[in-house]
């Protein structure tokens, strides 16, 4: 008996349907037991064949259909532009950048876009294509459009300032325009120091991804000088003499701005060439004259010590209770307060002039006559340590310290009259005669020139001893 083989059918077919997919290869007949000969593979663009599925070792007894699949590739080219806005409004060329994709896979230009400074991306821009499928052949492009982006520009100053001018309006600018800066502005009396940028004068610049502040600010010019007098300095002056001017006073340079500046580079006119009364002192400085202090000049060398002739009631003072004290000596450890209720006369000299009082007489203009010895004591201060033993301070010798001054002759006077506008014939006169070491004896005149104020008209030189 003979058995002839049968024969089968072998066909192809794809998983799913691919567009553009090569043709399925023929239908084949195999014998039983034969070797399958397997069509070659299947091709599509974008895609790699993952081969026909499942063949058989040989063919068995029956028919046999083999699937074939296609996988899309990921690096399937495509193109994305990116166009920036120039200052004009235009577009300029763009930057070409290729990539790659899965083929068939849908790219948006959000997932894609760039960042640039100054730029914001737009989708809204007429000729932008945002969208797209990953073509196999790599046509295909995308168009992404950057708007450029506009920052303010504002101004201010660095602090207040009085009547400050008004601030420029607020601007706004394109990124990378070119800034033009506002003019400077003026103020009387200030220098304007410009618009700053950073720390930086600028004039222009060209505009930043940011808003800027520009700041404006003024230098104080000088608008006088004022001249402080150092406290409880003596103005009478010894003809002749050499004196340190700087001294007696403090001149401060005085600015717009309220600030004031001591300066040392003042001239003056200081002299002591000639005796003179009342002489005006003028100092000068950057073109600023200052004529408020007022000073004198005499012969005599023991002008140099100053003298106060003070008649007046209920006043308070310190008095003493470290008699041997020779600095700092307006302490509250080295003093306690004091009343006097009795109108009394006070003459008051430097400790560090090294003085005695030798007599204070109190006239009448009128006559000459002699009202009352108030002191002729010894050479001794006196009353140093009684009830009117009264102490007061100067800065005579050094500035940063007090020196003790004591008050000499002190006396009760309730029985002189001294209001010379009732009678100037009666105008009262106090002379002081004292005593320097090592230069003489002296007396000095005082005048009363108002009710209770007195001030010396005269210094002559008695004689050489002492």
């Amino acid at each position: 008996l003979y058995y002839t083989r049968n024969s089968y059918k072998v066909t192809y077919k794809y998983d799913k349907e691919y567009v553009g997919a090569s043709a399925l290869p023929s239908e084949q007949t195999v014998k039983y037991e034969d070797t399958i000969n397997v069509a070659a593979d299947a091709t599509l663009a974008g895609y790699t064949f993952q081969g026909w599925k499942t063949v058989p070792t040989t063919m068995p007894a029956h028919d046999v259909e083999l699937v074939g699949s296609f996988k899309a590739n990921t690096d399937t080219k495509y193109t994305v532009e990116h166009y920036k806005e120039n200052l004009d409004g235009t577009y300029a060329e763009p930057e070409v950048e290729n990539k790659e994709g899965t083929t068939d896979a849908t790219i948006n230009g959000a997932d894609v876009k760039k960042t640039y400074e100054g730029f914001t991306y737009d989708a809204s821009v007429e000729g932008s294509v945002t969208s797209g499928v990953v073509a196999a052949d790599g046509s295909l492009v995308l168009k992404l459009y950057y708007t450029r982006n506009s920052y303010k520009v504002t101004y201010k100053y660095d602090k207040e300032y009085t009547n400050a001018p008004t601030l420029p309006a607020d601007a706004t600018y394109k990124f990378g325009q070119t800034v033009s800066v506002a003019a400077n502005v003026n103020m009387t009396n200030y220098t304007f120091n410009g618009w700053k940028k950073d720390g930086e004068v600028v004039t222009s610049f060209e505009m930043p991804a940011k808003d800027v502040t520009l700041v404006g600010s003024f230098t104080a010019l000088q608008i006088g000088i004022r001249v402080q007098e150092i406290p409880n300095m003596q103005w009478v002056f010894q003809k002749g003499k050499s004196y340190n001017l700087g001294n007696y006073i403090t001149v401060y340079e005085v600015y717009a701005d309220g600030t004031e500046k001591v300066t040392t580079t003042y001239t003056d006119d200081f002299s002591t060439d000639t005796v003179v009364e009342n002489k005006t002192l003028t100092i000068t400085e950057n073109g600023f004259t200052d004529t408020s202090i007022k000073y004198k000049v005499q012969n005599e060398e023991a002008a140099q010590t100053k003298f106060e002739v003070i008649l007046k009631s209920g006043k308070k003072f310190r008095r003493t209770t470290n008699y041997s004290c020779t600095r700092n000596c307006n302490t509250t450890g080295n003093t306690t307060e004091v009343e006097l209720d009795k109108k009394v006369f006070e003459v008051i000299e430097h400790y560090d002039q090294n003085i005695q009082v030798i007599s204070v007489i109190a006239k009448y203009a009128s006559g000459n006559v002699e009202l009352n010895n108030i002191y002729a004591g010894t050479r001794q201060p006196f009353g140093r340590n009684n009830e009117y033993g009264i102490v007061r301070w100067s800065r005579y010798s050094y500035p940063s310290t007090y020196d003790p001054v004591y008050i000499y002759g002190i006396g009760t006077l309730d029985n002189l009259t001294s209001d010379v506008s009732s009678d100037e014939n009666k105008a009262l006169t106090v002379e002081v005669t004292y005593a320097r070491t090592n230069y003489g004896t002296y007396k000095v005149t005082f005048k009363n020139v108002g009710v209770d104020d007195f001030e010396a008209i005269d210094e002559e030189k008695i004689s050489n001893n002492w």
